[in-house]
């Protein structure tokens, strides 16, 4: 999977691969939507900030980061773009 970019918007699809402090709240993250706020570590965690309002996000935070690639080819991708995720659901 392509490394996502700034301003994308994206589902959260996994958080294995992130912070353990991510991983504390991965029921009330996956199937969550956002955009890619920022970039960092080279590219290879993106800070995304939730939709919604800051009270119905876990903890209280809209932004979180998480890791965009799996070191394993097989493991399934943190956050899927939705539009590829349209095109998808409409096959």
């Amino acid at each position: 999977m392509p490394v996502l970019e700034h301003g994308e918007a994206v589902t959260i699809t996994q958080v294995f691969h992130s912070h353990a402090k991510t991983r504390t709240y991965t029921n009330e993250l996956l199937g969550r939507e956002g955009v890619i706020v920022a970039e960092l570590r080279n590219g290879n965690v993106a800070l995304v900030e939730l939709d919604g309002d800051p009270w119905v996000c876990p903890a209280g935070a809209r932004r979180w980061s998480f890791e965009q690639a799996a070191p394993a080819a097989e493991a399934p991708a943190t956050m899927a773009r939705d539009a590829e995720r349209a095109s998808e659901e409409q096959a």
